[in-house]
């Protein structure tokens, strides 16, 4: 079982990348997953498809609060949810214990 049940990283231009650790090392890379996200401030929320092993976000905009949850579709389990602040974040690689 990994440390972390959640790794995401964030590139340069704004784009969030989630794999959802426990999944893959269950075998379950393949399943598919919705990233449900709010940006807390805005109390703005979306969802985008994705996979356990990679699901996107595009276009973080600089400066909020993401409140974060990996939803397997399959399966229909649900991850525990997380905080991102991209304003704190300068764009690194992080992992949810």
């Amino acid at each position: 079982m990994p440390r972390t049940d959640i790794e995401w990283m964030v590139s340069d231009n704004g784009l969030l990348k989630v794999s959802w650790l426990q999944k893959i090392s269950n075998f379950e890379e393949d399943h598919a997953t919705e990233l449900n996200f709010q940006i807390v401030a805005l109390n703005e929320t979306g969802s985008f498809k994705g996979t356990a092993k990679e699901s996107q976000l595009e276009n973080l905009r600089f400066g909020e609060t993401y409140l974060l949850t990996l939803t397997d579709t399959i399966k229909n389990e649900t991850s525990r949810s997380f905080e991102i602040e991209t304003c704190k974040l300068a764009y690194n690689n992080c992992n949810v214990n």
